[in-house]
């Protein structure tokens, strides 16, 4: 019985030797506290992953951006057109010309 009782007790010093104390438990618990406040949960990994552009979306993008621009005329293009183009009032006027001349020559 003796051993039995030395053997509880060499136990249980050894147990107390390992064992966390309250202060011990206290700092964890303050230091959990410190990151569940700092650190993002998987939640607000999801939330972002869902809000955030990814490198595919921009490059996709990229492409649409470059099809427009190869695409859609400038307004330097617009103005160049209108330089070279006849408005209705030139052509009216042509029209009045051509008129005039045939009169002329008949």
């Amino acid at each position: 019985m003796d051993e039995m009782l030395k053997r509880i007790f060499d136990e249980l010093a050894l147990m107390r030797e390992r064992m966390a104390t309250k202060d011990d438990i206290a700092a964890m618990n303050k230091r959990i506290g410190h990151i569940e406040q700092t650190m993002a949960t998987k939640d607000d990994i999801a939330s972002i992953e869902q809000r955030m552009a990814t490198k595919d979306d921009i490059a996709a993008m990229d492409k649409r951006i470059e099809h427009i621009e190869q695409t859609m005329a400038t307004k330097d293009d617009i103005a160049s057109i209108e330089q070279r183009m006849a408005t209705k009032d030139d052509i009216a006027a042509m029209d009045k010309r051509i008129g005039h001349i045939e009169q002329t020559m008949a």
